[in-house]
């Protein structure tokens, strides 16, 4: 397994949103047409930018951006999340964060950041293991990715082992 990590804020994949245009001129003669708004913040696309440019350095020589895995992959991945100051200090260590955002956003905005990159298209992630905990006192918050190539896995089963 390779594992990297990305420093930073920890950021959800920002989810579209409905809305209505009223088409048409003059008061209570427009027609309302509902449409989605996919809304989309520099910062997100910073942090995106962030883990594809580590898993590119940590996939060097392993995987090339032009040519993307195509197998089955297994993925780990914590979020530490910025310690709020309502925290009581007693909980000192790595604590389960319970709050917004979601679980499942924080990972669409990584298998989003690494399709492309690390694999090709992130149907290939077939098992995938992901917590989200706040920082422990002094701790940097990050994000802690791991990935394996199931192919590999299965090669490295089947080899002798070495000595």
């Amino acid at each position: 397994m390779i594992v990297f990590e990305v420093l930073g804020c920890c950021l959800p994949k920002p989810r579209p949103r409905a809305a209505i245009k009223w088409l048409g001129s003059g008061w209570g003669r427009g027609k309302p047409v509902p449409y989605l708004v996919y809304p989309d913040s520099e910062d997100s696309r910073k942090w995106s930018r962030d883990i594809a440019e580590a898993a590119v350095a940590a996939f060097k020589g392993v995987v090339d951006p032009e040519n993307p895995y195509r197998g089955p992959v297994e993925l780990e991945i914590q979020y530490v999340i910025d310690r709020p100051k309502s925290l009581p200090k007693w909980k000192s260590m790595q604590t389960p964060m319970l709050d917004t955002p979601d679980l499942d956003n924080l990972d669409k905005l990584v298998l989003d950041s690494l399709t492309k990159v690390i694999w090709r298209d992130d149907r290939q992630v077939w098992k995938q293991t992901a917590s989200k905990v706040y920082a422990a006192i002094g701790e940097l918050p990050r994000c802690i990715i791991g990935v394996q190539f199931t192919e590999e896995l299965k090669r490295a089963k089947a080899s002798p082992p070495e000595g």
